[in-house]
């Protein structure tokens, strides 16, 4: 048996079994920030804010803008998240639920 059908028998054997049917990797995962009880993560994904379970489980957003925001900061109390961003004004914060920004921002952005 010739290399060629060697090769072709093993990529049909090993087809079904590629990393094609594995979850893709995230790109472009930045700034991750613990909450104080250590139970959600807080993280930046090309520019806006996320949240997830530290257990792991579906990435919520929690800002949508075409600005930047990054460097997640939790409140002590865990209720809300401050972050910077080059939205050109002075930083505030978001509910960890989402929602308004509330501070600085909800007075300036509306």
């Amino acid at each position: 048996m010739s290399i060629r059908r060697l090769l072709v028998l093993g990529l049909l054997i090993l087809g079904p079994v590629t990393p094609s049917h594995a979850q893709t990797q995230a790109r472009w995962n930045r700034y991750p920030a613990l909450s104080p009880d250590g139970s959600t993560i807080v993280f930046t994904y090309r520019g806006d804010l996320w949240r997830v379970p530290a257990s792991g489980g579906t990435a919520v957003a929690l800002t949508t803008h075409v600005a930047h925001g990054y460097l997640p900061v939790w409140s002590h109390d865990g209720r809300h998240i401050a972050f910077a961003s080059d939205r050109g004004i002075r930083p505030g914060a978001v509910p960890v639920r989402g929602g308004a920004l509330v501070g600085r921002w909800a007075r300036r952005c509306g």
